[in-house]
């Protein structure tokens, strides 16, 4: 007897890390895969954000994830104040996105835009990622 439906993975969904992001009350949330002891990386990103006059807790949050974790932004409830998540070093299939996006062009959803970059790592050692990064940051807030 041949079986109705297959037993075949179309997208598997990964196991995602709990936190709740619907506390988080900043218009920007920023997702990094950055270590805390990586300072070279933490003084780039505080760099970055000062030079966007970016106040953290005010403008912005900051959530550090494993590289090899996974985060479901379907935690993001209807009345969060986040309206611009950035990540540095993540994938769409890390954030359970069944997305191709490219690296430095928003992708607009209903409530949020959402940038990826290139690691905070790399963006130390590769110029040109810096320069895409700051030039999409640049049409964000000319939009906003």
């Amino acid at each position: 007897m041949k079986h109705l439906y297959s037993n075949d993975t179309i997208y598997e969904i990964p196991e995602s890390i709990s936190t709740d992001l619907a506390e988080i009350d900043c218009p920007v949330l920023i997702i990094n895969t950055t270590s805390k002891q990586n300072n070279e990386a933490n003084v780039l990103l505080s760099q970055i954000m000062g030079a966007l006059n970016w106040k953290e807790a005010a403008d912005y949050h900051v959530l550090s994830i494993k590289s090899e974790d996974s985060l479901s932004l379907a935690a993001l409830s209807n009345s969060s104040k986040v309206k611009t998540i950035i990540t540095f070093g993540l994938s769409p299939k890390q954030l359970n996105l069944q997305i191709t996006q490219k690296m430095y062009a928003y992708a607009k959803f209903e409530r949020y835009n959402l940038l990826f970059s290139h690691s905070l790592e790399e963006l130390l050692i590769q110029k040109e990622h810096k320069a895409s990064l700051w030039g999409a940051i640049k049409n964000l807030k000319k939009e906003s």
